[in-house]
């Protein structure tokens, strides 16, 4: 303590604390064992913190830490200041007591939010490109904890950053299987801790709100069951962090998806990953060749139990972690509870083929094609729904063999390649996520429509859903069914 209170006095509160008018980043943190906050302004010339002070209403140990960080980064670049870990600061401190680090944690939180807050708001372009650096987007789970270190192992600069996807009025209470909850959030951040490399997060809630939840809401309240994670991959994750990397000067982004990428004779593809039952390919065939040509998928080679092997030897602190689920922004109640409040949709009929009432739903968003369950009718036979009428505010249901089609027909192609292997050609589809892939044949109708025809009948044929095309592993493109 003796050494800490020496540091202390080497940085005055007259000249750290207070605050900055008009500042171009702030950031700050809650410890509520402490009962301490810490916050940061700062002022930033491109890359350089020019001007830094904090405030802390809590513990002096905190303020201890504060005012030692404030002396350690001020005049320094962003991105090396970025690198300031807890083990960066224990030297400094001769070994901080162990009572203490909570108190240096809180200072670290802070400034990472205050950079992180920077960056969010960055517009332009920080660094140039350099091909050993590379983001990471953690989600504080096994697969892209790993997916770090892995990288870390091989000689990368490796950035960890944790996309915040929703507000913080978002009830995440009991729910398990987020990518972005405030617990995701402090599990990437000990991650990157335990690696030494830095932690950013990028808070896109809006952008998220408007690209993806809007958009899926008005899909389904149209009877159109959208796959919002599909285009979260080529907009969100792909796209707009991927275009944030760039800006910190990263050559790649990584993330733990199960697939293999590689690059033949100057053209990215993509693979199946070699653990097949987790493979997610289908869900990136929208990305394009600029995307492609900065990604990184390092668990493609592997399998989903090694993975887990190599994370409870790494990170023994993620062991039991629920798993992302597809739908990370569905509250505990339910995107259809919300749907139905939002828009007043209520009770309606159900009907069959012949246009024959059968029972009353809950209301049309409940429903999905193909579902059996639920439904609330006796019948001789099981009754699926077959058809959604959201102006009649009507399900139509029918027996299985009324669900069964050869034929649909897709739009909104895209083909990873950038072209399609010919006007009309054989692969196999998937038409949804786990579905397995079924010989097919594949005939462009326009650049963006193409008819597709099954060899045997399929069932549940999805409007909104993705048709994914593969020959054999190769991930050639996919369209949305109409």
């Amino acid at each position: 303590m003796d050494n800490i209170n020496h540091i202390y006095k080497n940085h005055p509160k007259s000249i750290y604390r207070g605050v900055i008018e008009n500042a171009d980043a702030a950031g700050n943190a809650d410890s509520a064992s402490l009962q301490t906050r810490i916050g940061f302004t700062s002022r930033i010339s491109q890359t350089t913190i020019i001007d830094i002070k904090f405030t802390c209403c809590g513990q002096d140990s905190a303020a201890v830490f504060a005012s030692y960080l404030v002396g350690l980064v001020k005049g320094k670049d962003i991105f090396q200041a970025a690198f300031i870990s807890y083990r960066y600061l224990q030297p400094y401190f001769n070994a901080v007591p162990g009572n203490l680090k909570p108190a240096a944690l809180t200072a670290l939180r802070a400034f990472s939010d205050m950079l992180s807050s920077y960056w969010s708001s960055a517009n332009q372009k920080l660094y140039p490109l350099d091909d050993n650096r590379v983001v990471v987007a953690m989600s504080g789970g096994i697969d892209s904890s790993v997916t770090a270190k892995m990288l870390v192992e091989e000689g990368y600069q490796v950035i960890g950053v944790t996309l915040k996807l929703l507000p913080d009025s978002f009830n995440y209470q009991n729910k398990s299987g987020t990518c972005c909850s405030p617990t995701d959030i402090t599990l990437a951040r000990r991650v990157c801790l335990e690696l030494g490399i830095s932690h950013l997060v990028l808070d896109i809630a809006d952008e998220f709100k408007e690209t993806i939840i809007d958009t899926f809401f008005d899909k389904y309240m149209q009877g159109i069951t959208p796959n919002p994670c599909v285009d979260c991959n080529p907009r969100i994750k792909f796209g707009l962090l991927l275009d944030r990397a760039i800006q910190l000067g990263a050559a790649y982004m990584a993330t733990g998806h199960y697939c293999i990428l590689e690059k033949k004779q100057g053209t990215c593809i993509i693979k199946k990953g070699v653990d097949q039952t987790k493979d997610q390919s289908y869900m990136l065939w929208k990305l394009n060749q600029h995307q492609l040509s900065h990604i990184k998928f390092p668990l493609g080679g592997y399998h989903k139990r090694d993975i887990k092997k190599m994370g409870s030897r790494y990170f023994p602190f993620l062991k039991g972690k629920p798993e992302s689920q597809d739908i990370c922004f569905i509250s505990p109640q339910g995107y259809q509870h919300y749907l139905a409040a939002k828009f007043g949709t209520g009770e309606g009929n159900i009907l069959n083929s012949q246009g024959q009432v059968l029972g009353r739903h809950k209301g049309y968003p409940y429903y999905t094609i193909g579902q059996r369950k639920g439904l609330g009718i006796s019948h001789a036979r099981p009754l699926y729904v077959k058809k959604i009428i959201p102006e009649q505010n009507a399900v139509v249901v029918g027996e299985k063999e009324e669900l069964l089609q050869k034929e649909f027909r897709a739009d909104q192609l895209n083909f990873l390649t950038g072209n399609p292997p010919s006007q009309k050609f054989r692969a196999q589809i998937m038409i949804r996520y786990n579905f397995k892939p079924v010989p097919a044949t594949i005939e462009l109708l326009d650049s963006q429509c193409a008819k597709c025809c099954f060899d045997v009948a399929q069932l549940a044929i999805t409007p909104g859903q993705s048709a994914v095309f593969y020959q054999d592993n190769l991930l050639l493109g996919g369209g949305i069914i109409t």
